[in-house]
């Protein structure tokens, strides 16, 4: 059975014993006693976590990301340096992750906008690849069949493609030299 109690802010709230050994309500010290939970304000509390989550990217903060673009591909080219990634060698090709066009940081999870190169018929699930050709830091999703494969997403939105942009979900895979 509980007793109450009022917030600071004027709210009555329930209180409980702490655990079942401690006396029940009665002036005894309330110390032992704690307030019921508001499952609603919980609830929605929770609900505002889980959109954040949902919403999250991380980003590594601190590096030069001086000569990328927002959704240029990057990978480390010195201590803490960026440089646009290129498939054409494996070394070029080891993605670190997806600048968003927050200078100094660099998207290593969750989704962005990153830069495709032109001319593809980009559709939701694509695997999203690093180009080999001449378009450092852009992407495709078209596997290449000789080289270096570098897998970097999936793609999950392509109503921005006409700017050559879609949005992916990072998902770094293993480079390959074939």
């Amino acid at each position: 059975m509980p007793n109450y109690v009022t917030d600071p802010s004027g709210l009555v709230l329930p209180v409980y014993p702490k655990t079942d050994r401690d006396p029940v309500p009665g002036g005894e010290d309330a110390s032992k006693w704690v307030a019921a939970v508001d499952w609603n304000a919980f609830g929605a509390a929770l609900e505002d976590i889980r959109g954040f989550l949902r919403a999250a990217k991380l980003s590594a903060n601190g590096l030069d990301t001086t000569g990328l673009a927002a959704g240029d591909v990057g990978r480390i080219s010195g201590t803490n340096a960026m440089a646009k990634a290129n498939a054409a060698t494996l070394a070029g090709a080891k993605v670190y992750g997806v600048n968003d066009g927050v200078v100094g940081a660099m998207v290593v999870a969750g989704t962005v906008l990153a830069n495709f190169v032109s001319g593809l018929t980009l559709v939701v699930g694509d695997f999203a690849y690093l180009d080999q050709g001449v378009n450092a830091g852009k992407l495709t999703n078209v596997a290449p069949a000789t080289g270096v494969i570098a897998e970097v997403g999936v793609v999950q939105d392509t109503s921005t493609y006409g700017s050559l942009q879609a949005k992916i979900l990072i998902q770094i895979k293993q480079t390959i030299q074939l």
